[in-house]
C-alpha cells in the first residue's frame, strides 16, 4: 500500500537498469608537506597529550591493557591529527 502511494515521487530502478560495465575505481594518492599552520597544531596536539602517549608505551611494554578511558583519549588525539591534515 505505501508503495503505490510513493511511486509517482519516487524513481525506482531494477538491476537491469542500471549500468553494469563500469571501469574500475581508480584511485590516485598525492603526498604533500603540512602547512606551516597545519605543522603548529599537529606539534601542539602532540606535546599537549605527551604525558598520554608515554603512560600507554609504558603500559604497551609491559604488556598491560591500559584503561578504557586512556584509549578513548588517544582514539580522540588520533581523531583531531586527522582533521589538523585535512
Amino acid at each position: 500500500a505505501a508503495s503505490r502511494l510513493l511511486q509517482p515521487l519516487m524513481l525506482r530502478r531494477t538491476k537491469g537498469e542500471v549500468e553494469k560495465k563500469l571501469p574500475p575505481k581508480l584511485e590516485t594518492t598525492i603526498h604533500c608537506p603540512l602547512s606551516e599552520m597545519q605543522l603548529f597544531w599537529y606539534k601542539r596536539l602532540l606535546l599537549r597529550e605527551s604525558a598520554l602517549l608515554r603512560d600507554l608505551e609504558s603500559e604497551h611494554a609491559e604488556h598491560a591493557a591500559g584503561t578504557g578511558t586512556d584509549w578513548k583519549k588517544l582514539s580522540s588525539l588520533l581523531m583531531q591529527l586527522r582533521k589538523c591534515c585535512n
